[in-house]
């Protein structure tokens, strides 16, 4: 069982990688073949299209892999009724968006989205029937490598289809109907290899076991997490819809959008550690070991501020070069932007793997109400701040709205466990990390070589580290078993 468990680890975390690749080469080359106007269009269609993505694909799906892997022997009647489900919500979702398309794009000041906002409507009924079967019953049964199979199919066929179209100038209805072909052929080969692993027959359920597995149970379970992740994602994706609402302004709109894209590198790099955290503090809180849960607060914090600090510092004294090598001096504009956000996704990437401390204790609904705290913060700072000062205002607020976040959640750890980082170690990281700050201010360069830069700058990063006694032999030994080939 354990040598399974490692296997489909490392499917997903593949698939993942690919995930993230390809997406970023999709961005960059729509950033560069559109132009920031249309960029900043695709932007906003791509906020609609990862909230619609946050909806499908967490609750329900979760639910269903979870109740799935407990009672395998009802697998098909969790399939019909979950995809019964599935359908209803699908098509209300969709319907309000086909119906509305034209409300939601006046209340972002561009009728001119309509059509776009329909077809991300009808994208959703594919979207939303993959969510289901990917993560909801290929996970369930454990198919793991199938799973991964199905994310590296659908979002390479994306990329090259997008890609194929932007050559062939299809613009970004081409882009759309990447994602839609992908997505079908995607679900297509779900269905039939899931029907193949249906058993045809199966014992009805009795009263009891319906109260235990039925649709009401199924649904009631799924609305905590599709809540807790939908406003999760609004929070990244709402600064886009309130600059394109206030601010009308597709090229600013398109600043934006790639300043945030690169910003969020490092939280989506060390986003990982809040999956493994949990379970490590739920274990650890089980057996009451405090002292284990101190030292996996502490060495995460650190290790995060580590290997943090230094890209963050780097990239914050280049952010002009790095727009400008990925997607071309038509961005530079939004490098201020990316500045500050790199210093938001850093406390964001933080708060986040603290709060999975909490969710590990046994409070399951703290990271819903973090989420909505955040994501009223940023409302009511966006709100007051981009009408003031654009861009670099709604950069402010969420810069100031993480900062509240990560004092609120760092005091809650600190109240609860007396511990989160030892003070000296902060100092060292801050001081070597400043000292990098400074040489790379200091060393102007551009291109391709900004890449030898980051390496060269990272490893006197670690030199300044050892020196200060920062790192350790039980480091040098983490790092010797992560590379150790058995």
């Amino acid at each position: 069982m354990a040598g399974a468990i490692v296997k489909g680890t490392i499917y997903l975390m593949v698939s993942v990688f690919v995930f993230f690749l390809a997406n970023y080469v999709l961005h960059i080359a729509i950033g560069r073949f559109l132009g920031p106007e249309m960029y900043g269009v695709f932007g906003v269609l791509m906020s609609l299209y990862l909230i619609s993505d946050a909806f499908f694909g967490t609750g329900l799906p979760k639910a269903v892999s979870k109740f799935m892997s407990e009672h395998e022997d009802k697998k098909k009647y969790i399939y019909k009724v979950s995809l019964r489900l599935q359908l209803i919500l699908t098509v209300i979702f969709s319907s309000f968006f086909i119906v509305f398309a034209k409300q939601i794009a006046l209340i972002l000041n561009d009728e001119s989205l309509t059509n776009y906002i329909v077809f991300i409507g009808v994208m959703m009924i594919s979207l939303s029937l993959l969510s289901l079967y990917s993560c909801g019953f290929f996970n369930g049964l454990r198919k793991f490598k199938q799973q991964a199979l199905i994310r590296i199919v659908h979002v390479s066929l994306r990329t090259i289809l997008a890609l194929l179209f932007l050559y062939l100038g299809f613009r970004l209805f081409g882009v759309l109907t990447a994602f839609l072909i992908s997505q079908v052929v995607a679900l297509i080969y779900c269905v039939f290899y899931f029907k193949s692993k249906l058993s045809s027959k199966e014992e009805p359920l009795n009263s009891e076991e319906k109260k235990t597995i039925g649709a009401k149970k199924i649904f009631m379970f799924s609305l905590p997490i599709v809540a807790a992740s939908l406003t999760f994602t609004l929070v990244r994706n709402i600064n886009i819809l309130f600059i394109k609402s206030f601010l009308v302004d597709n090229y600013l709109v398109g600043l934006f959008t790639a300043a945030a894209t690169l910003s969020n590198l490092p939280f989506l790099v060390f986003a990982p550690v809040s999956l493994t955290l949990l379970p490590s503090i739920s274990k650890a809180a089980s057996t009451n070991n405090m002292e284990l849960i101190k030292k996996y607060i502490s060495q995460s914090t650190r290790y995060i501020l580590i290997l943090l600090l230094p890209i963050i510092a780097i990239t914050m004294t280049t952010s002009k070069e790095v727009l400008r090598l990925l997607y071309s001096a038509d961005y530079v504009a939004g490098a201020d932007v990316l500045s500050i956000l790199l210093v938001s996704s850093t406390f964001l990437t933080i708060s986040s793997a603290l709060s999975s401390v909490i969710t590990g204790m046994g409070k399951p609904r703290f990271e819903l109400y973090y989420s909505i705290l955040f994501l009223s913060l940023l409302s009511i700072l966006n709100f007051f701040l981009i009408p003031k000062f654009e861009l670099i205002g709604a950069a402010y607020a969420f810069l100031i709205t993480a900062f509240i976040v990560l004092l609120m959640v760092g005091i809650y750890i600190y109240y609860k466990f007396k511990t989160l980082l030892n003070f000296i170690s902060f100092l060292r990281i801050m001081f070597c990390s400043i000292i990098i700050y400074t040489l790379a201010y200091l060393w102007p360069i551009g291109g391709f070589l900004l890449l030898l830069k980051y390496s060269l700058l990272f490893l006197l990063y670690l030199f300044l580290l050892y020196v200060f006694g920062e790192i350790k032999e039980e480091d040098w030994s983490l790092v010797r078993q992560l590379i150790k080939i058995k």
